[in-house]
């Protein structure tokens, strides 16, 4: 899986709610100004302000890096909340294990991506986070070392059949590295999650 550094970058944008607020208030901004230099003639108000509600719309538009949790609700987590957790477990000195799973040759999307959401979250503690960016799906489990981490992807792997051709991928902090970019770039030189063995147990 490649590093998500294109998807991480776009954290600092504003989200779509964001967005809409600014852009509502240049619209109305212009409306105002047009108003007043064309002597308040609403037809040239109309017309000179309706490409940039256009343009306003798609603007407004989820550019769908986002995590699902901006798309419906289906999952929850995101970068901004992986940065929160790993400044959390640094600052506490507590383990934290990110996985990610790709999907080579395979599209999940839509019903199947919900349906692959839904049944990897009953596997999920209530402090896990779950989302899927467009290369994949990850996993942030707080409070794990490397082999609880490994028995929750077996679990999520067993409850959803999706994830069994998924290759998973497994960093750990602090053992694997200690900041954001060096465990993503760290994921890229790790092997894959050996999930044969013995069934694990179900989650508590």
């Amino acid at each position: 899986m490649a590093t998500p550094f294109d998807v991480w970058a776009p954290s600092t944008v504003r989200r779509p709610a964001r967005r809409a607020l600014i852009i509502a208030g240049l619209l109305l901004v212009a409306v105002v100004v047009i108003w007043q230099l064309s002597s308040q003639n609403l037809g040239v108000v109309a017309v000179a302000t309706a490409p940039v509600g256009a343009i306003g719309l798609l603007l407004t538009r989820d550019r769908g890096e986002w995590p699902m949790a901006a798309q419906g609700g289906s999952m929850v987590g995101d970068w901004e909340a992986f940065k929160r957790e790993i400044d959390r477990s640094r600052r506490h000195e507590r383990p934290l294990a990110l996985a990610a799973a790709s999907f080579p040759g395979t599209a999940i999307t839509g019903g199947l991506l919900a349906e692959t959401v839904a049944q990897a979250r009953n596997q999920m503690r209530s402090i896990d986070l779950l989302w899927y960016d467009g290369s994949g799906l990850w996993l942030l489990m707080p409070e794990s070392h490397r082999e609880g981490a490994t028995t929750a992807i077996r679990r999520i792997t067993e409850a959803a059949p999706v994830t069994r051709t998924a290759v998973w991928r497994l960093v750990v902090f602090p053992e694997d590295a200690l900041t954001v970019g060096a465990l993503i770039k760290q994921l890229d030189h790790t092997p894959p999650v050996d999930l044969e063995g013995q069934r694990s147990a179900p989650a508590a």
